[in-house]
């Protein structure tokens, strides 16, 4: 609960007040960039990546810390509906829990 806090923190530092974060499940959130292309969303989102991997929660008498698997989709290019879009960000972070961490970046089921 600790860690997931301090990520939320994190979160709402990091996004401006015309985006939109939250919690989408266990540990999962979601952030929406609206008015933004997809360079300026991988600069938040490694903004993200790095400042939630530096977190050390205090738990006991020991520090946690963790990693975080990030997804980035672009509307239209990636879907046109919610569920594409969640779809495609979905796959694009288990691509990148995959490959150890990170951001991936969604281009597709045949990677174009």
């Amino acid at each position: 609960d600790q860690l997931l806090r301090a990520i939320t923190e994190v979160v709402l530092r990091t996004v401006r007040a015309s985006d939109l974060a939250g919690r989408y499940g266990g540990d999962e959130f979601v952030v929406l960039l609206p008015e933004t292309d997809a360079e300026g969303a991988f600069v938040v989102a490694e903004k993200l990546r790095r400042d939630i991997a530096a977190l050390a929660v205090r738990v006991q008498d020991r520090s946690v810390r963790t990693s975080v698997s990030l997804g980035l989709v672009a509307f239209p290019e990636d879907g046109r509906t919610t569920e594409e879009l969640l779809s495609a960000v979905d796959a694009a972070m288990y691509e990148a829990k995959a490959e150890g961490g990170g951001i991936r970046v969604w281009q597709g089921p045949d990677g174009a």
